[in-house]
């Protein structure tokens, strides 16, 4: 199993979603549990998809900061650090 440090991904999750949003992701859902956004097309057509809690939990939400973060760095062949500097920027809702 793959380990990973979560503890730098500590951002705010509105900031988080501020940032996916100034990206060009598009909010598609949102609830009292949840933000989902889209972005980009997989090689089907579909969107990919980013959900982040809205209740902190905070080792739980590192996990999921850190996979929004995996997946943009992969999407636009950028780093984490470049994104994480870039988040760490970006003003919350």
């Amino acid at each position: 199993m793959l380990k990973v440090d979560t503890s730098k991904y500590n951002f705010p999750v509105d900031r988080v979603v501020s940032y996916l949003q100034s990206e060009g992701w598009q909010l598609a859902h949102e609830n009292d549990g949840w933000y989902v956004l889209e972005g980009y097309e997989t090689i089907d057509g579909d969107p990919f998809r980013i959900s982040l809690p809205k209740n902190i939990i905070e080792w739980d939400t590192r996990l999921y900061v850190y996979v929004a973060v995996d997946i943009v760095s992969t999407l636009t062949d950028r780093s984490h650090e470049e994104i994480m500097n870039e988040l760490a920027n970006t003003a919350g809702v």
